[in-house]
């Protein structure tokens, strides 16, 4: 029995010793798989953060969509299909200064988090209900001169498709222009988004539009094909009291560069445009549709800012090449971001849109858009009390880029970098969280998404005639477009956006 009886404490403590050493083999094992997945994920980021021209995998999701040609209805927003001189003007404006930008917003980047419907879709029989300045419901900011009036006709068409979808009345939506202290006290039951724009292309897309509003003033039969820079009637245009004009301040000053200031100052003293445009670009502080902010660090901060930022506590404008605390700034960056559910990238736009599409549930149709105002489509613009004209719009990139002045001015000037430090910080940070969450939702349902929606925005585009207010050659149609859009020239063809839609659907 003795012997027996150690046997079995032999062959016990044998299975005790096994059982251990199993439990340590698979405690190892999770750590190296969690390890392992912590790297993967580690690496990912870090490869996105660090490389923005080859963020997503080429073919399914582009960093820059230059696909489809899209423009604000009043701002002269603009892509063109292929690589595009603001493009190469963003990466120039950035070249030596992109890195440490990258590395500082990435300190402040996050993920956007989907919500539930009942989050952002209130029935639109509780409008009366809102608090004043508390707004609910599905709420667009629209910033000035970043794709603002095709964005607030996508904002009108998810609140209308997805009630419709859910036998709702109505969601309750915003999307008038107003800043961004307005939803400051938004209601719990809310979701706030917006999209912002390379500081540089929407400051020059600004002048763009206000020269096209001069140069009407004073020839009603104005339009882009009979403009000319070097024009004597530019001079008698009827413009607003102006600044004086300083000399840009360039990257690395000395004799030299001043030299070359005094030189570059006289070349342009004979172009009017020029100097408008550079007035412009130091001195146009509207702040409901400005160039700069009051040396807060950049207009769109400014204007989306729902806590108040101090006058000059970004720029001095005794010493404006200089940015004073660029922490501070950051700080109001990373706090003016954070009270935004989404913002979206105006140059990452199809990618910006299908991530939203999937952060609130909805499906393909209720992101579909025609893009108001391409590049070849005319306006419609106010002449006198009640006269209207069709005209073609002041294109930035043709007739004030080429001028080697305003280049200069904003891809070298160290004052144009400064005014736009926030901006520049603001827009770095939303790239990066939209990376971010692509890769939270997942690359290959997001390619999937993405590949599903342009399929079908190009079905539409082939398949729809939208009626703008002014026709494709320039004949007033606005009675027409009044059936065809939801309001004014927003949100057009969406009737035959939902045919094709259901029609997909149904195949």
């Amino acid at each position: 029995m003795t012997v027996i009886t150690k046997i079995k404490d032999a062959h016990s403590s044998s299975q005790v010793v096994i059982r251990q050493r199993n439990k340590e083999y698979r405690r190892r094992c999770r750590i190296c798989f969690i390890s392992a997945l912590i790297f993967g994920y580690m690496t990912a980021y870090f490869f996105l953060s660090s490389n923005p021209k080859d963020m997503l995998p080429p073919g399914e999701i582009s960093h820059v969509d230059r696909s489809i040609t899209n423009t604000n209805s009043n701002d002269n927003t603009t892509f063109v299909e292929g690589k595009s001189s603001s493009s190469s003007l963003s990466s120039s404006l950035h070249e030596s200064r992109l890195y440490d930008i990258q590395m500082m917003a990435s300190s402040i980047t996050r993920i956007y988090h989907a919500v539930p419907p009942s989050t952002w879709c209130v029935d639109d029989r509780l409008r009366q209900d809102q608090v004043k300045r508390r707004p609910m419901g599905l709420s667009y900011l629209k910033i000035p001169r970043a794709a603002g009036t095709t964005l607030k006709g996508i904002n009108m068409r998810i609140a209308h498709n997805f009630a419709q979808r859910h036998n709702i009345g109505g969601c309750i939506r915003h999307d008038s222009s107003t800043v961004g202290m307005h939803y400051a006290q938004r209601d719990k039951l809310s979701y706030l988004w917006t999209f912002i724009r390379d500081p540089t292309d929407r400051a020059l897309s600004v002048i763009g539009s206000k020269l096209s509003r001069q140069f009407l003033r004073s020839n009603k039969y104005y339009n882009r094909d009979s403009f000319n820079a070097t024009a004597a009637a530019i001079t008698t245009t009827s413009t607003p009291k102006q600044q004086p004009i300083t000399t840009p301040s360039f990257r690395g000053s000395n004799s030299s560069s001043s030299s070359h200031n005094h030189n570059h100052e006289h070349s342009r003293s004979n172009n009017v445009l020029v100097d408008r445009t550079i007035n412009m670009l130091q001195h146009d502080v509207d702040t409901n549709d400005g160039v700069v902010s009051e040396g807060r660090g950049g207009f769109q901060l400014q204007f989306g800012m729902q806590h108040y930022i101090d006058v000059y506590s970004a720029v001095d404008p005794i010493n404006p090449i200089e940015v004073i605390n660029p922490p501070r700034v950051l700080g109001h960056v990373s706090r003016m971001f954070n009270k935004y559910d989404f913002v979206g990238l105006v140059e990452r736009f199809d990618e910006s849109l299908v991530a939203l599409q999937l952060l609130l549930g909805l499906e393909s149709s209720d992101i579909l858009y025609f893009a108001v105002n391409k590049k070849n489509q005319w306006q419609r613009a106010k002449v006198g009390r009640n006269e209207f004209v069709c005209r073609k719009p002041f294109d930035w990139e043709v007739d004030l880029l080429p001028e080697s002045a305003i280049r200069e001015y904003v891809t070298e000037s160290s004052e144009w970098y400064a005014q736009n430090y926030g901006d520049n910080l603001l827009y770095q940070v939303a790239n990066q969280s939209l990376d971010r969450t692509i890769l939270q939702i997942g690359l290959d349902v997001f390619a999937y998404e993405l590949k599903k929606f342009r399929s079908l925005l190009k079905l539409a585009h082939e398949e729809c005639i939208p009626k703008f207010p002014c026709s494709f050659d320039g004949i007033d149609q606005f009675n027409e477009s009044q059936y065809d859009c939801m309001d004014g020239s927003v949100a057009c063809g969406h009737q035959c956006l939902d045919g094709v839609s259901t029609a997909v659907a149904a195949a």
